[in-house]
C-alpha cells in the first residue's frame, strides 16, 4: 500500500506548512504556536494511519496484549536509541563549532554538510525499502541486500567524484564567493560519508531481521564519542576543517565496527558486501532499460 501511506506523509507536510504560514504570517503568532501545530499535524497523521489500518484489517480487535506490548516496547527503545545517537553523530559538531567559533562558522559548516550529505539520499531510501524484507525473513532477501549494498558503494564513489569536480561552482553559483571557505570541509567529509554508505543497506536489513541489535547501536555510540572528543581537539586549531576531519573519522569508526559485526557475527564476506560484481552491473542496466521503455 505504497500510495496511501505516502499520501499520509504528504498530507502531514501540506497541513503543517499551510497552518504554519497562516499562524506566523497571517495571525503573527509566536514560535511555540508553530510547535503545537507540528504536534497537532502528527496527531492527525497518527489518526489517519489508524483509520487506514482498520480499513485494511476489518477483523481487527482493540485489546491489550501484554506480550506484544512488551516486545514492541523493547524494540521501540532500541529504535529510539539508534535514531537519537545517529542524529547526534551527524549534528553534535554544530554545537561544538558554535561553542568554539561562533554562528558564522556554523553557517559555513552547515553548507559543507548540506552538500556532502547529498550522498545519503539514495542509500537511505534503498535501506528503508530493504528493512521490511529483513523483517519478513524472505529467503532471497539477503542476496538482494548484498547486491543493493554493493551498488550503493559504487554510487557513493561516483557521486563523490562528481561533487569533487563541481563543489566549487556549486558554492559560487548558489551561495556566493564568501562560502568558498566551505569547499575544503566538504571534501574532508566525503570519506566518512562513503564509509557510512558502505554499511547502510546491510544495517537496515539486519535491523529488520534481528530487531535493532545492540552491536549496531554500540557502533553508532562509539562514533558519537569519537566525534565529540575529536571535535573538541580539532576545532580550536583547524576550525570547520577540523570538525570535518573529526566527523569523517567518527563515521569511519562506526562503519568499521559495523563491518566487524557483519563479518564475525553474521558471516558476511566483505568482498560480497563492498565490491561491485559484473552481474550487478548487468542487472542494473536491465532495470534501467525496463524503466526507460515504460516511459516511452
Amino acid at each position: 500500500k505504497i500510495i496511501p501511506y505516502n499520501l499520509i506523509s504528504i498530507f502531514r507536510s501540506i497541513f503543517f506548512t499551510l497552518f504554519l504560514l497562516f499562524s506566523l504570517v497571517m495571525l503573527k503568532l509566536s514560535v511555540p504556536v508553530a510547535i503545537w501545530l507540528w504536534f497537532y499535524s502528527c496527531v492527525c497523521v497518527c489518526l489517519l494511519s489508524v483509520w487506514l489500518t482498520v480499513r485494511q484489517i476489518p477483523d481487527l480487535k482493540f485489546r491489550i496484549d501484554i506480550a506484544i506490548f512488551t516486545e514492541s516496547t523493547k524494540t521501540g527503545i532500541r529504535v529510539f536509541l539508534l535514531t537519537a545517537i545517529s542524529f547526534l553523530v551527524m549534528r553534535v559538531d554544530f554545537f561544538i563549532i558554535q561553542y568554539f567559533k561562533g554562528a558564522e562558522s556554523v553557517g559555513y559548516y552547515s553548507i559543507s554538510v548540506l552538500i556532502a550529505e547529498m550522498l545519503f539520499f539514495v542509500p537511505q531510501i534503498l535501506g528503508q525499502l530493504i528493512l521490511p524484507k529483513g523483517s519478513a525473513q524472505e529467503a532471497a532477501s539477503s542476496l538482494l541486500t548484498l547486491r543493493v549494498n554493493r551498488i550503493t558503494v559504487a554510487y557513493s564513489f561516483l557521486t563523490s567524484f562528481i561533487i569533487l569536480l563541481f563543489v566549487r561552482p556549486i558554492l559560487l553559483i548558489f551561495f556566493g564567493r564568501s562560502y568558498l571557505e566551505a569547499q575544503q570541509s566538504v571534501l574532508l567529509l566525503l570519506p566518512g560519508i562513503i564509509a557510512l554508505n558502505s554499511v547502510s543497506t546491510m544495517s537496515f536489513y539486519i535491523c529488520g531481521k534481528e530487531g535493532y541489535p545492540k552491536k549496531i547501536i554500540l557502533a553508532m555510540l562509539a562514533g558519537l564519542i569519537i566525534n565529540v572528543c575529536l571535535n573538541i581537539l580539532f576545532i580550536p586549531r583547524f576550525s570547520i576543517n577540523g570538525s570535518a576531519i573529526a566527523s569523517s573519522l567518527a563515521y569511519m569508526a562506526s562503519a568499521a565496527l559495523c563491518l566487524n559485526y557483519f563479518y564475525y557475527q553474521q558471516g558476511i564476506r566483505l568482498s560480497d558486501l563492498l565490491l561491485l560484481k559484473s552481474d550487478d552491473v548487468l542487472i542494473l542496466k536491465g532495470k534501467i532499460k525496463m524503466l526507460l521503455s515504460r516511459k516511452k
